[in-house]
């Protein structure tokens, strides 16, 4: 786990649509989906509505790794397809990556990267999208 005051653009710019998500239901919690090639599932809510959101995607076990960022009153969560997305990022990708903060071990792979590179270890990396 991360701690951070720091604050990335990155999640809030990313357009989104509201999910009617049955099969979680969760009281008083508004749910949501990022318009992203891959799964970045959304929850708006009080702290306590958000931990009992996240206790419910842990109790569905959508996929057997996930990553989840809480911020700005929502929390996020990526259901993971496989930890590391070689050749586009080298390195397991995690919260950090999914919030915008990219975490390279050496200054070479992190210099020749590219935007493209990252969305496609980010599709890689993550399950489909959900259906519109």
């Amino acid at each position: 786990m991360h701690l951070t005051a720091e604050r990335l653009p990155f999640l809030g710019a990313l357009p989104e649509r509201p999910l009617v998500a049955e099969w979680a239901p969760v009281p008083g919690v508004r749910w949501c989906s990022k318009r992203v090639p891959f799964c970045l599932l959304g929850a708006r809510g009080t702290p306590e509505q958000l931990a009992a959101a996240l206790q419910q995607l842990a109790t569905l076990r959508l996929t057997a790794t996930w990553n989840v960022v809480v911020n700005d009153g929502a929390a996020w969560v990526m259901p993971r397809g496989i930890e590391t997305p070689t050749p586009h990022f080298a390195y397991a990708l995690g919260a950090a990556e999914v919030w915008g903060r990219w975490c390279y071990m050496d200054e070479a792979p992190f210099v020749a990267a590219t935007g493209a590179d990252l969305e496609r270890a980010l599709v890689a990396a993550g399950t489909p999208a959900l259906p519109a």
